[in-house]
């Protein structure tokens, strides 16, 4: 596998250590498809400098942002379009250090809950969804507004089936909908300080809905 290192515009590059994040990413195999993933992705799949950002806060807090450091010295620009495909090999490489290559996608999951108070407090978040709307139902419109602000690929859709409770169904969905994602949906009614019961239904890899309830 090419591992897709590319030149950062509006940023600083230094050539990653290429052998171990590989050596890495081979010992993911066996817990996750990271490697399969970044070659099914399309070339034309993008999205924002925030992502990047938000790894390296919820690495900052665990103590571990030095390590990945060690792996990307790169740096990012949150308003600026990136590689699908980058992300997810430092995506997949993060979620191991927060937890531990076994446990990547329950790191993932935690990077994931963390991403929508990223959002909501950088630069991007406040110029496109200036706050955090306290009604679930709008708070998950806004959502969907606010992703097709921050990716360019794929398709998301939001169903209300009851007062309390939404599906939200994705295709060509290349981050991991049953880890990072679902991690995503639950930190954003953690958000605003709502109880969610929330659980993935995966219908391929890269398809699948999240369910809903508070």
């Amino acid at each position: 596998m090419r591992i897709p290192y590319r030149f950062v515009r509006g940023g600083t590059y230094h050539p990653p250590p290429v052998h171990e994040v590989e050596r890495r990413l081979a010992e993911l195999d066996a817990y996750c498809d990271v490697r399969s993933r970044v070659q099914d992705v399309p070339r034309s799949a993008r999205i924002r400098g925030i992502f990047f950002h938000n790894i390296e806060l919820v690495l900052e807090r665990s103590g571990k942002l030095d390590e990945y450091r060690s792996l990307f010295p790169e740096t990012f620009s949150g308003l600026r379009w990136y590689p699908l495909g980058d992300y997810l090999v430092r995506l997949a490489l993060a979620g191991s250090l927060v937890a531990s290559p076994q446990l990547v996608h329950q790191g993932m999951e935690e990077i994931g809950r963390r991403h929508v108070v990223v959002i909501s407090q950088s630069l991007i978040g406040r110029t496109l969804l200036r706050f955090l709307d306290p009604d679930p139902r709008r708070l998950l419109e806004q959502g969907l507004a606010g992703r097709r602000q921050t990716t360019d690929y794929g398709r998301w859709e939001l169903e209300f089936t009851g007062p309390r409770s939404a599906v939200v169904r994705a295709f060509d969905e290349y981050m991991w909908f049953e880890s990072n994602l679902l991690g995503a949906a639950k930190g954003t009614f953690e958000a605003i300080g709502v109880p969610v019961e929330a659980r993935a239904v995966l219908d391929s890899p890269y398809s699948g809905r999240h369910i809903l309830e508070w």
